[in-house]
């Protein structure tokens, strides 16, 4: 089973993908048609859609209603999962996510000792916000002075949008897959985000994102290409380290929804996080569309 893809101006460029090989569709922007069959022969295989705004941000979800045959004891345990171990979990995300900025900034030649040490500075549920106050030394150490996190800037922002929407469309997938919702968050806690899980468990993968987008910079612009758009895409299937062992993003995200899991079923205690290595080292700009 195929789903036929078409692309340039009238369509003129087509390709057949097996719906198999498809594990989400992020629509960045409004020039596309789609049929209602495909849409729903998508959903059936698992496939997430994601349509994105001008400023690349997800501004719209096609979920599939479900696709694991636990989904509804799994969302029971995940809504009972007791307030410690929210805070004891949300404090390793946290860890993580700031362990793999310290190893990306190391990764480009920077000196992250500092982002180690705040690390090491996290406490369950983070209520000295370690968190933000890294992210503002991480933002400074790997854009500059001037660089500020803007979801609105036409700048290498849209560039950030852009992987984030692909990484937050994954984890998401990944989410429904394992029969969890991803409306039942760790920390986020804002009642109109129909999200709060995804938001918390994609922390620690921001940092691949990051990294490929600074090697980017050089050929950043007002609009952002299709080539860049490939080689953002394609960190998807870079390999990485997962403890001791070499991965791609997409599997590491399902080991990491494995072991959330485990430790909803009582069967784990810990987490288990992605390690940033240099896997990105060779340029993103000699990626394929």
């Amino acid at each position: 089973m195929c789903v036929k893809l078409s692309t340039g101006e009238g369509g003129g460029d087509s390709h057949k993908i097996p719906v198999d090989d498809i594990g989400a569709i992020v629509f960045s922007n409004s020039h596309f048609t789609i049929s209602g069959s495909v849409l729903s022969r998508l959903a059936k295989k698992g496939v997430i859609s994601c349509i994105c705004d001008e400023r690349y941000q997800p501004s719209a979800y096609l979920l599939p209603v479900s696709v694991h045959h636990e989904s509804g004891a799994r969302v029971e345990m995940q809504a009972n999962l007791d307030g410690r171990i929210k805070a004891a979990l949300w404090k390793e995300v946290v860890k993580a996510k700031i362990l793999n900025q310290a190893k990306a900034l190391r990764c480009i030649g920077v000196d992250s000792k500092r982002m180690a040490r705040l690390s090491q500075m996290v406490e369950p549920g983070d209520p000295k916000n370690i968190e933000a106050q890294a992210a503002r030394l991480y933002w400074k150490l790997l854009f500059g002075n001037n660089f500020k996190r803007d979801f609105n800037a036409k700048d290498m922002n849209q560039f950030l949008n852009y992987g984030y929407a692909i990484l937050r469309t994954c984890v998401t997938r990944s989410i429904i897959v394992h029969g969890l919702s991803p409306g039942l968050g760790l920390h986020h806690s804002n009642s109109r985000n129909p999200f709060k899980l995804a938001d918390d468990l994609i922390e620690p993968f921001r940092p691949f994102i990051d990294v490929a987008v600074y090697e980017l910079a050089d050929g950043v612009s007002d609009d952002l290409s299709s080539e860049a758009k490939a080689c953002l895409v394609n960190v998807m299937y870079k390999d990485f380290d997962f403890k001791g062992k070499q991965t791609n993003l997409w599997n590491g995200i399902a080991r990491l929804l494995d072991s959330f899991v485990s430790v909803l079923s009582d069967n784990a205690r810990k987490l288990e996080f992605p390690v940033f290595s240099e896997f990105l080292s060779t340029s993103t700009h000699e990626c394929a569309i």
